[in-house]
């Protein structure tokens, strides 16, 4: 007797799978709610946390701003200032200039080249509301050549006027004129809330060149000097900044005799 073949039985729902849902009762929901503000609290909290220590870094926050310096010349119908034009015709000297700007042998020289027994310099002030400690100023090491090129831009007979090495060397028609190479200036600290003014000496041999440049009847556009200052504020961030000194000249007056004045003013920039 044959075998009785039963027909695939069908599930009711027609065969589809059956997934059984998961109740979630209130207080998983009461979890999970939570948990979600508890996540968000701490968002919260670690953004006000970054907000105030960036309030409290403000608060010491040192500012360094150089103020714009004014200074002015004269020169006689040679075109000497009165420094130049009061050294001897006869220069005590018995030198040799080496390819690195030094001196060998022995040179007559003037003391000081400015009136007054004053140099050029520049002023600065902390108008942060921290105090700047350890304050290191340094001359960027191309304004010489800066420096240079300026002058020889606006006046060619100039171009080999200045030479430089372990020392800054001039070539005036009365004789060699020698000055240091551009010193670094240290401070140990600056007051804040511009309580105290500070001065910054200005390197001779950039006062040297600037002069030439502005006795120039043209000048070369855009033309500065970088001074760059690292420092610590009280909790002892490091910071850096970039001066950029701007040269204009506000005043000029040239006589038929070739003597005349000229009047600058040095502004900066801060990067």
């Amino acid at each position: 007797m044959p075998g009785k073949k039963h027909g695939k039985q069908i599930p009711p729902n027609g065969g589809a799978s059956v997934s059984k849902k998961i109740p979630i009762s209130i207080s998983d929901k009461i979890q999970i709610v939570m948990a979600i503000f508890a996540f968000l609290s701490l968002i919260g909290v670690l953004l006000t946390l970054k907000e105030m220590q960036a309030e409290r870094n403000a608060a010491y926050n040192p500012t360094i701003l150089m103020n714009a310096s004014d200074f002015s010349i004269s020169w006689d119908s040679n075109g000497q200032e009165e420094w130049l034009a009061s050294l001897s015709d006869t220069l005590n000297s018995s030198y040799e200039v080496n390819n690195d700007g030094s001196i060998t042998g022995t040179i007559s020289l003037p003391v000081n080249i400015f009136p007054n027994n004053g140099v050029e310099s520049f002023t600065a002030i902390n108008l942060g509301v921290g105090a700047a400690k350890d304050i290191y100023f340094e001359w960027d090491q191309n304004n010489l050549s800066r420096l240079s090129e300026y002058l020889t831009e606006c006046n060619p007979s100039k171009s080999d006027f200045c030479t430089f090495g372990e020392s800054v060397v001039f070539s005036f028609d009365k004789g060699l004129v020698v000055t240091d190479i551009d010193s670094s200036i240290r401070l140990m600290y600056m007051l804040p809330n511009a309580a105290e003014t500070y001065t910054l000496p200005l390197p001779t041999a950039y006062s040297i060149l600037i002069h030439e440049i502005m006795k120039c009847s043209t000048l070369p556009k855009d033309m500065y000097i970088v001074l760059y200052a690292e420092y610590t504020d009280i909790q002892n961030n490091s910071m850096k900044d970039a001066f950029y000194v701007v040269l204009s000249r506000t005043g000029y007056e040239s006589a038929e005799d070739n003597s005349g004045s000229a009047m600058s003013t040095y502004t900066n920039v801060t990067h």
